[in-house]
């Protein structure tokens, strides 16, 4: 056994393998549970219980999977006694499955149905365009947006009791997503049940269909506090029978919007006979100081660490408290910010290590306006890629399987045209209803009369005279320059036979350059830059697209194929990148923190929020720190108080502990924090900190409100 292991740790390890049980495992933060979640699928493996290809790792999130995809391998690595070759190790950990639990069920919805689209905001833009105002004042909604569009059209799907004009809206919304294969992620989760649940033999073509049904031994669940009713069928259809290992924190659950956690483990719980199944514990805590872990007690829904063990793994104290701040003003909150961090960059912080949690992404956003005027480097932590989350990307995308399911379908068979000819139209739906001029009533005349027609809307607009349009229709000209330009992508044997990435993204801008799509032009610098680097992170996709391309696609076949699996490929290089330098803020909300630890945490609310924070949402923002926790404006019964150190930036205790805890050289400690008064000074004259406490008191509101409208436009 590795003396890494703790005795808890130890007993999850040792825990055999038998087919048809539950093992949960109950394990707070910092307990070590990924590593040991690791640990366990390497003793499965090197014990030969199982083979590396009866394992399946599930989580609920792209960040979860990513970090234990980035870390498999170095556990095999530092076990590897016996001397394995590192390329055998490496096949080794590529025949283990990790998936999120969206992604297993996209990888056999994909496998039954061939290239589905998961929506986005892009895509819910062009189906808003398709609903008339009548249906939206008859609801008394005056300004629609998207996200009334997606909570109408899943309370419709799940209770068939609207009135009949709007059911035929909806319904018609819902038949072109259905013809367009247009899933939601909820959609998602239901066509892999049904697949799941089909009995009789498996179809010769669905190998994952029977590997997840005849050859997986054991499933591994990350975080299982995120579970919600809707993914449960999916869980137990892919368990029942193999040995289910759970690993997570019920003190973490903050989803429950999405319904009872509480439920599904009941039911996760008894999936196996209840003689056969085990509750484990992780009690140790190697992340936080134990100052850190009191005030996490003190907010903690249930104390996990209640008996008392002489072989806990615990941290030595570090003599600092966490930093409690209120302050009245959101200027002079961010500039507290932004003086802190120049303090604590001048104590040898690394800007990578300092995390910025907040509830909302809203009031993130104002944080990150506030870090441009200052040039101060920050990543956002989004549920998917930055890049992929940009508009303008979204509209290159669609563009390119417009070209992708047009070329297809003009070469598919007459009995195919109903199926394969439609599926243009989504992708045609949202790129013609992006375009300046083209509005909502014309996108409505147009689509009526290619349903009227039986045609879809790449073949009505090509196939009818424009004479014979709806009068309905404005713009019509733009229309036809639409397809005329797209026509010529679709002809052209450049895009098709070139193995260039670079080439395919030129052209593809070019056209949309050509089409006057709006958010391309007359860009600020600012956004310049952003989209210059969203464009470089897409053309890497690319590039890892073309080195596995199946010699039956043209890459930009192949790329509308597998785009969003490559993205978690990208991130591993981002990662080994980040290691270098001092790197960027992180910004996140609380809930796309969970899983990550950071040595400097400030936990903080925007000055104008009364509310206090939910309970379990400020247990995971509190346990996410390692070294120094600040709250700002936490709102919560618990510290209604100030507190702060005013020596912690002359502390050499604290920073030798802060460096040695993160294996850094601590000789150099004494020097720097006699240095940090210079420095300070320096960076005040470089980015004109103002005096933060007392910066309101001298601003009038009408002037406040101009200065922050003004800053916030640069």
């Amino acid at each position: 056994m590795n003396n890494e292991l703790t005795p808890s740790q130890c007993t999850v390890l040792e825990y055999p393998y038998f087919p048809a049980n539950t093992v949960k495992v109950i394990a707070g933060p910092g307990s070590g549970k990924t590593f040991t979640l690791l640990q366990k699928v390497h003793h499965l493996i090197k014990e030969q219980q199982i083979r590396q290809d009866e394992i399946l790792i599930l989580s609920l999130t792209n960040k979860a999977v990513d970090n234990i995809k980035a870390k498999l391998l170095g556990i095999f690595e530092i076990q590897n006694s016996s001397g394995i070759p590192q390329n055998d190790l490496q096949a080794i950990v590529d025949q283990i499955d990790i998936f999120t639990i969206h992604g297993l069920a996209n990888k056999l919805v994909v496998e039954h149905e061939g290239i589905i689209n998961i929506i986005e905001e892009n895509g819910w833009r062009g189906l808003l365009k398709l609903v008339s105002s009548d249906f939206w004042s008859r609801r008394k909604i005056s300004t629609p947006t998207t996200k009334n569009l997606e909570m109408l059209l899943k309370a419709y799907k799940n209770n068939n009791n609207t009135e009949e004009q709007s059911s035929s809206t909806l319904l018609n919304i819902i038949d072109i997503m259905e013809s367009c294969k247009v899933l939601t992620n909820d959609d998602l989760i239901l066509k892999a049940s049904g697949y799941l649940a089909l009995s009789g033999v498996v179809n010769e073509q669905s190998e994952f269909l029977d590997k997840i049904k005849n050859k997986y031994k054991v499933v591994l669940i990350d975080e299982f506090q995120d579970l919600y009713p809707m993914l449960l069928p999916l869980i137990k259809d892919v368990s029942f029978g193999k040995q289910l290992i759970m690993f997570g924190d019920t003190n973490q659950s903050i989803y429950n919007f999405l319904g009872s956690n509480q439920e599904v483990m009941r039911q996760l719980d008894n999936l196996h006979n209840f003689d056969v199944s085990k509750t484990l514990h992780l009690y140790d805590n190697f992340r936080s100081t134990p100052e850190i872990i009191a005030t996490s007690k003190l907010i903690s829904p249930r104390n996990l660490n209640k008996e008392k063990r002489q072989d806990l793994v615990i941290k030595p104290p570090s003599f600092v408290k966490p930093q409690i701040y209120q302050f009245n003003d959101d200027m002079d909150q961010m500039e507290f910010i932004v003086s802190e961090i120049s303090k604590l960059v001048t104590s040898n912080v690394k800007l990578s290590d300092i995390a910025i949690l907040s509830r909302t992404n809203n009031h993130l956003n104002v944080i990150a306006e506030y870090f441009q005027h200052y040039k101060i480097p920050y990543d956002k932590m989004l549920t998917q890629p930055d890049w992929l989350m940009d508009t303008r990307i979204q509209f290159l995308i669609d563009l390119i399987k417009v070209v992708v399911f047009a070329r297809q379908s003009s070469q598919s068979l007459e009995d195919q045209n109903t199926i394969l000819h439609r599926q243009s139209d989504f992708s045609v739906l949202i790129t013609l209803s992006a375009l300046k001029g083209i509005g909502s009533k014309s996108i409505q005349s147009l689509y009526t009369a290619t349903m009227k027609a039986k045609l879809s809307l790449w073949d009505y607009i090509l196939a009818i005279p424009q004479s014979q349009w709806p009068s309905g229709i404005s713009n019509k000209n733009k229309i036809i320059d639409y397809t005329n330009q797209l026509t010529k992508l679709i002809n052209d044997d450049t895009l098709w036979n070139t193995q260039s990435p670079l080439d395919i993204l030129e052209i593809i801008s070019s056209t949309a350059m050509d089409l006057d799509y709006a958010p391309l032009k007359n860009m600020s610098i600012t956004d310049s830059k952003v989209f210059k680097s969203h464009l470089e992170d897409m053309l890497q996709i690319m590039k890892l697209c073309s080195l596995n391309k199946p010699s039956d696609l043209t890459l930009v076949e192949w790329f509308i194929e597998s785009f969003f699996e490559k993205c978690t490929n990208l991130y591993q290089k981002e990662i080994q990148l980040e290691s270098h330098g001092s790197g960027k803020i992180n910004l996140s909300t609380i809930h796309s923190s969970k899983g990550l630890e950071y040595p400097v945490v400030m936990l903080l609310n925007s000055a104008s929020d009364t509310f206090s924070m939910e309970r379990n949402a400020l247990y995971v923002g509190v346990t996410r720190a390692r070294n120094l926790l600040y709250m700002i404006n936490i709102n919560h019964k618990q510290f209604d108080t100030q507190w702060k150190d005013a020596t912690l930036f002359k502390n050499q205790e604290f920073w030798k502990y802060y460096n040695n805890d993160l294996n850094r050289p601590t000789t150099n400690v004494p020097g720097v924090l006699a240095q940090n008064s210079s420095k300070y000074l320096h960076l005040n004259n470089k980015y004109g900190l103002r005096n933060y406490s007392t910066s309101s008191s001298y601003i009038n509101k009408s002037l406040y409100k101009v200065l922050r409208c003004s800053l916030y436009k640069k």
